[in-house]
Formats: structure tokens, C-alpha cells, sequence
């Protein structure tokens, strides 16, 4: 006696539709958050604007799909940056502490 189950295909079928839609789902969720981001570290960074050109250039990046992993990041486009985020005993630091934030806030975003 054999055991049998009928509609393999069609019940394959229907789980990757709805792993395409899950995956769609935490895309946009990952761009809502990489906007938010970049918003919240240039609304709260803690140093005092001389020229605003680090303010200005924090920027939010992705969503990036390398092989089965998305990423979104963060970071300051001026040349001055990396003191702002590394001297001072991270007086100035907002690129990574938004990065945290964001990675904890980031499940609550997705919709599914």
C-alpha cells in the first residue's frame, strides 16, 4: 500500500507566489525604512552645522539583493565623515547608532 498526495505542483506553485509576495513585501518595507533612516540621522545628528555639508550628505542606500540576502545602508559623503563617526569617543557618531535603531525597528515595517 502507498501513501498519495495529488496537487504537488499546484501546491508548489501557490508557495512561491506567496514567498514572491513576502519577499515584496519586506522590499518595501526596507525602502520605507532606508527613507526613514536617512530622514532621522539628518534630523538628529549631533554636531553643529558649520556649512551643512555632512547633514546634507547622509544618504540612504538600496535595497541591494545579493544572492538570498536584501540590504539597505547609510552613510555620510563627505570626506570628513569617518571623524564625525569614529574621534571624539563617538561624540558625533549617527550613521551607525541609526543603523541599530532601524535593525530593531525595521520588523515592525513589514506588512505581511
Amino acid at each position: 500500500m502507498a501513501l498519495k498526495i495529488t496537487g504537488v505542483k499546484e501546491m508548489q506553485k501557490n508557495m512561491d507566489n506567496a514567498t514572491e509576495r513576502v519577499v515584496g513585501r519586506i522590499v518595501v518595507a526596507m525602502e520605507m525604512a532606508k527613507v526613514e533612516m536617512e530622514n532621522t540621522a539628518k534630523d538628529t545628528a549631533p554636531w553643529t552645522d558649520r556649512t551643512g555639508n555632512a547633514r546634507n550628505s547622509i544618504t540612504g542606500s538600496g535595497v541591494e539583493k545579493d544572492k538570498d540576502v536584501l540590504k539597505i545602508g547609510l552613510a555620510i559623503g563627505v570626506d570628513y565623515g569617518k571623524y564625525l563617526e569614529l574621534c571624539h569617543f563617538g561624540k558625533y557618531r549617527i550613521v551607525w547608532p541609526t543603523i541599530e535603531w532601524m535593525g530593531n525597528k525595521l520588523p515592525s515595517l513589514i506588512r505581511i
